[in-house]
């Protein structure tokens, strides 16, 4: 069940019910108005984004074989 979310496409993985998604690696860093803008409760530190994955990058396959009780 593919769907566009805020961040991009997502996708509920039918085989055992999981949102696959985009994944991001953040840092906290100081906002200098290029990478950071925005900065957490008036500290002047904000979320940097260091690194995106579509969501087929970070999926893995799945071996898992559960039932659903009947």
């Amino acid at each position: 069940m593919p769907y566009d979310y805020l961040y991009g496409p997502v996708q509920m993985r039918a085989d055992k019910h999981r949102l696959i998604q985009p994944l991001f690696i953040g840092s906290v860093a100081k906002v200098n108005g290029k990478d950071v803008n925005y900065y957490a409760e008036g500290t002047g530190y904000g979320w940097k984004t260091d690194l995106r994955l579509d969501a087929a990058q970070a999926s893995l396959p799945t071996t898992c074989r559960m039932e659903v009780p009947r």
